[in-house]
């Protein structure tokens, strides 16, 4: 009888604890905002392209985070499909969902869920150049998801630094540019992150 009232004892503190915590980030207090605006590199693994974008993102409570991203390659690259070369762009965007330790940490890590719809454009005769128009051979699109962890450094007050690592998969709409699974690749980003809080 100790022993369960011991036990019993134990599992009530420790759900106080629990519940202290969930209070101090849900708790009924006024929901702290923290606005971050983002310049972003990433390189895929697969295709050997970076692709530039941009990113908004909302931090509630300093842990919790919901934004909106996209990007696209600079320049095409080729990927072998039915026995021909396609040279190929692409351009990518969607919604955030994220949770982090806290923010106002000098260093912390997260991890993030990126969703959203990929545009692809391919061209089998030449190179495709951005400073000229051509006529794409094929068209695609389709859904991208990105599942990502990151590593977060405060510069200052304003500005931070992100490293972030994850796999990027697409489910593909009509696969007339690329085979569905061709472009599934593991990925590596650099972020550049300008905040303030409301």
């Amino acid at each position: 009888m100790g022993i369960f009232l011991c036990l019993t004892s134990k599992i009530f503190a420790q759900t106080e604890t629990q519940n202290d915590g969930v209070a101090s980030v849900f708790g009924n207090g006024k929901t702290e905002i923290e606005w971050s605006g983002l310049l972003t590199l990433n390189y895929h693994q697969k295709i050997s392209n970076v692709k530039p974008g941009i990113a908004i993102e909302a931090t509630f409570n300093k842990h919790f985070v919901v934004g909106a991203f996209g990007q696209f390659t600079t320049g095409n690259f080729a990927m072998p499909f039915k026995g021909y070369q396609n040279n190929i762009i692409t351009h990518d965007f969607g919604i955030i969902v994220g949770a982090t330790q806290s923010t106002d940490k000098f260093f912390h890590i997260g991890g993030q869920l990126k969703i959203g719809a990929i545009l692809m454009q391919a061209d089998s005769t030449s190179e495709i150049k951005l400073s000229r128009p051509f006529t794409p051979t094929a068209k695609d699109n389709g859904i991208t998801v990105y599942p990502e962890i990151n590593a977060n450094l405060n510069l200052t007050k304003w500005l931070k630094l992100r490293a972030s690592t994850g796999f990027n998969f697409l489910m593909l709409n009509k696969e007339t540019v690329v085979n569905e699974r061709d472009l599934d690749t593991w990925f590596f980003s650099t972020s550049l992150i300008f905040t303030f809080r409301k």
